[in-house]
């Protein structure tokens, strides 16, 4: 697995998708403040083989974000995540699934 896997957190619930299991994770840098960088972890279904992973990213570049629910919607091929920014609001996005897999570096 890539270094930086040393670091990363848990955040979100498992979300199976095809014969595999996607997850958020999350990066804590200690610089001034807290700041939370994020990338989605991928898979395999049945052997739990890392797949692929995203880049690191933020949902609004704010410097605490932190995030619990991940949903998948089959149908619309769309992916729902809550989040909270600076621990003191709670949002959600929809987003299409293809956003990710546009950013995912495979294994």
């Amino acid at each position: 697995v890539p270094q930086f896997f040393h670091d990363l957190r848990g955040s979100t619930n498992g979300v199976t998708i095809g014969n595999s299991i996607w997850f958020i994770c999350h990066i804590v840098s200690y610089e001034d403040r807290r700041y939370y960088y994020h990338c989605v972890v991928v898979l395999d279904r049945d052997s739990l083989a890392l797949k692929s992973y995203t880049p690191l990213w933020s949902f609004e570049k704010e410097k605490v974000e932190y995030t619990l629910g991940f949903i998948y919607f089959e149908e619309t091929d769309q992916l729902m995540i809550s989040y909270s920014t600076m621990d003191k609001t709670s949002k959600y996005m929809l987003l299409p699934k293809s956003v990710f897999d546009d950013m995912m570096i495979s294994l």
